[in-house]
């Protein structure tokens, strides 16, 4: 199937969601979330899976198809498309992590993944790996998300400064 053929398939998708979007958007907007019906459904579609590889399950749909399956739902409901692309982008990310961390991350296919990239938390490294800490006020999904990202800077315990100039992602289940 081309990727023409799964945007337009994508599309029709949307469309049957519709009524389901459109009953939980009120309440998603009170609770300042969206809900898990809405998120669910999504993900059952298969809208999750628009950018994630083919080798782990995914579609792999070119990112104009996938922004037009974006922007079919935000004409439904702005905050159901604010975390379908949040969503997608987050785990877009798996693309830049090693072979092993991509296999853990998409072992059961497609998943869903949360994050923010600022403000960026801390990394200190202990026996066994990282320490990650810090607090991200908004993580829009974070709620019914298999896995949650942040950015972390690499930490110098001595000196309290960061021992990199830049963030690396982290990703936790």
């Amino acid at each position: 199937m081309t990727p023409t053929h799964m945007r337009d398939d994508l599309l029709e998708v949307v469309e049957q969601l519709r009524p389901i979007i459109e009953e939980y958007a009120p309440g998603a907007e009170a609770e300042r979330h969206l809900s898990s019906e809405v998120y669910a459904a999504m993900f059952d579609a298969g809208l999750f899976h628009m950018c994630a590889p083919q080798a782990y399950g995914g579609l792999e749909l070119p990112i104009v198809d996938t922004m037009r399956v974006w922007e079919a739902v935000a004409r439904i409901d702005s905050a159901a498309a604010w975390n379908l692309v949040m969503n997608q982008g987050l785990a877009g990310l798996a693309a830049f992590l090693p072979e092993e961390g991509a296999r853990e991350l998409l072992a059961e296919g497609p998943t869903t993944v949360a994050g923010a990239f600022f403000p960026p938390g801390t990394a200190h490294k202990v026996d066994g790996g990282w320490r990650i800490t810090g607090r991200i006020p908004f993580v829009s999904g974070c709620h019914h998300s298999a896995w949650h990202q942040m950015l972390a800077l690499e930490m110098d315990v001595t000196s309290r400064r960061s021992t990199r100039p830049r963030a690396s992602p982290s990703f936790s289940p």
